[in-house]
């Protein structure tokens, strides 16, 4: 019985330009790319919540000024950093959102 209402379906929708839902097969919108722009305004807007960006976008800032003027890190700070990466390394990766 569910086979034949199934057939007469696909029958009725063949002759009316609808696709099994209903929908007008001729308005149907198209598979699209999105442009690059749009794409880039995703991208910055995602990294600009992850406090992880931050982090390593001021890391190579220090890494540049130290670099060029010779800055030199008070030992403390380097032990709070090399305390915070061994521990932050291990769990970093649960603080990526992948949601699209």
């Amino acid at each position: 019985m569910e086979l034949k209402n199934a057939k007469d379906e696909i029958m009725a929708c063949e002759g009316a330009n609808q696709d099994l839902e209903g929908n007008d097969i001729n308005n149907a919108s198209k598979n699209t790319t999105p442009s690059l722009g749009s794409v880039m305004t995703i991208v910055w807007t995602k990294l600009s919540k992850n406090p992880n960006f931050y982090a390593c976008f001021l890391g190579i800032m220090w890494s540049l000024v130290a670099d060029r003027w010779h800055f030199v890190l008070p030992n403390i700070v380097k032990e709070c950093i090399s305390i915070m990466s061994k521990a932050g390394s291990g769990i970093g990766m649960f603080t990526i959102d992948f949601e699209f």
